[in-house]
């Protein structure tokens, strides 16, 4: 006897909901700590702790270098921007590469911050005239913005989205990419889809892949709708499909409710589909719960409702992504793959029934329910 078989037998669902109950206010206070930080950009890749607006914000100790003029390799201090720990040597070489741009750019310089945990300057930018010139405007808001993201910071950033200068392009979208969903629907701009399409595929950037692939959506263009479509239609018999979880939201966010139509009959209705490529169309399903008009809210809720009655074994996957984003909207639903006894784990059934005792439970004014 398995262990889904030999807990269903010593346990029934509702039993199984009041035991999960006595542990969920003891885990709210965790997970919401938790999903401060995953509630931007949902689909992250791999990318470094900070950005360089990070770093601007947060070191104790910046300063401009350049190469030095002794042909030894090492830098100078060319300018202090925050003393923060005294005159610590900074221990970076000068490549050759570098020694010769900075050589032909006179007024160029590098960014070094001083990262007291590890006692370590970092490399953190070239800067050109134009980068400078931001990093002093950013220098100056330092004050209004802490060192939180929030809109003050988003908007700043929006503006520059569509910087000719690519490494500004690139420090934009770094901090873009920090922006819940929420958020980035309300650009007062959109930026050029023709510059979002020339950069989505960039080896040496490709890890901001999937918040290009949103601010495609965002845009309405036709050409981005065409790539949105292109890219699910092409993807829907692999077993794994890279940001499909982006350009999922890419597509509901450009097509509404026939672009959650499309997903259904393309992905959710085929029980081919493994549960894991399909958690990133749900996860897609549930932002668009959140923030979406009332018909694409009704259209998720119909396709979601229609995939757990045909197929239980994909109840924990909304029950995760739903439940990660405070909606317990579909707790009914989930209440009946509960019934089905075919959660084919402990860890599943578990899941669901977690995400029910959670609907039950009383809540106020979470600051994760704005997002």
């Amino acid at each position: 006897m398995n262990c889904a078989v030999a807990m269903n037998h010593k346990m029934n669902p509702a039993r199984m909901i009041r035991t999960a109950a006595s542990v969920v206010v003891a885990a709210c206070f965790g997970l919401a700590v938790c999903l401060d930080t995953a509630r931007a950009c949902a689909f992250h890749s791999y990318k470094p702790e900070n950005t360089v607006i990070d770093w601007l914000l947060k070191a104790e100790h910046l300063v401009t270098a350049r190469a030095s003029q002794q042909d030894d390799y090492t830098y100078q201090v060319a300018e202090t921007l925050r003393d923060g720990e005294g005159p610590v040597p900074i221990t970076w070489l000068a490549d050759g590469a570098t020694r010769n741009r900075l050589a032909a750019n006179p007024d160029d310089a590098l960014l070094f911050a001083y990262d007291v945990s590890s006692e370590k300057w970092r490399n953190v930018a070239y800067l050109s005239t134009a980068f400078r010139q931001v990093v002093d405007d950013v220098l100056t808001q330092e004050q209004d913005w802490g060192t939180q993201f929030h809109a003050a910071r988003f908007r700043f950033f929006e503006d520059l989205l569509d910087h000719t200068d690519p490494a500004i392009r690139g420090l934009a979208i770094a901090e873009i990419d920090k922006a819940p969903y929420a958020l980035l629907k309300t650009m007062a701009v959109k930026p050029s889809a023709d510059r979002l399409l020339s950069d989505l595929w960039s080896p040496d950037d490709y890890q901001y892949q999937a918040i290009r692939i949103l601010l495609l959506g965002l845009t309405g263009a036709p050409e981005a709708r065409a790539e949105i479509l292109a890219f699910v239609d092409r993807t829907a018999d692999w077993d794994w499909a890279r940001n499909l979880g982006a350009y999922s939201t890419a597509l509901v966010e450009i097509d509404g409710v026939a672009g959650v139509e499309l997903l259904d009959a393309t992905l959710l209705s085929d029980h081919r589909q493994p549960l894991d490529k399909l958690e990133m169309v749900v996860e897609a399903l549930a932002i668009h719960h959140g923030v979406g008009p009332r018909a694409v809210r009704d259209g998720i809720a119909r396709a979601l409702d229609r995939l757990v009655r045909e197929r239980p074994q994909a109840a924990p996957l909304i029950a995760r992504q739903f439940g990660s984003r405070n909606d317990f909207s579909r707790e009914g639903a989930l209440r009946g793959a509960l019934r089905s006894k075919q959660l084919q784990s402990a860890e599943a059934f578990m899941s669901v029934a977690s995400y029910i005792a959670q609907a039950g439970q009383p809540r106020t004014g979470n600051p994760l329910l704005s997002r």
